[in-house]
């Protein structure tokens, strides 16, 4: 959804969240359940159990945990406009509900371009520019099938 994979590698590679790892032991009920310890350049340490810390890719939990929020937050917000944004299209029309959408996925990902968790703590930007996202994403699915039922 929405190039997930290359933006939260991205983030990865940025270090974004990593001020939410513990250096040593995330505090968490997974230090029981690890097995395998490595460390990364950064020097703190991560696991490389598939499924528990995001599929071993190097991410801490509570990093992998943020990450997962942001992509969860994307989805239910794209699943359920579906239903507003039909109401929309039927009360004001898809040349407004089309402009409505491309306004808030240009200040989403205009959000998304300054979230920072390093130099700053804007962190809220990325949940909030993925909820936009999404928001932006349904509005264009739910008026292409506006348009292509109006057109036939």
């Amino acid at each position: 959804m929405f190039g997930w994979t290359g933006v939260k590698q991205m983030m990865a590679n940025e270090s974004q969240f990593e001020n939410t790892c513990v250096n040593g032991s995330s505090g968490d009920v997974l230090d029981a359940a690890r097995t395998t310890a490595v460390s990364l350049p950064s020097g703190r340490p991560t696991t490389t159990m598939p499924g528990v810390d995001g599929g071993g890719d190097g991410l801490c939990p509570a990093q992998a945990v943020q990450y997962a929020l942001i992509y969860t937050i994307g989805s239910t917000v794209l699943a359920s406009a579906n239903l507003p944004v039909g109401f929309m299209l039927d009360g004001i029309g898809p040349m407004w509900v089309t402009l409505c959408g491309g306004v808030v996925t240009t200040a989403s990902l205009v959000m998304l371009a300054f979230a920072d968790t390093v130099y700053a703590d804007l962190g809220w930007m990325f949940f909030a520019a993925y909820a936009g996202l999404g928001l932006g994403a349904c509005v264009r699915a739910c008026v292409r099938a506006c348009v292509r039922a109006c057109v036939r």
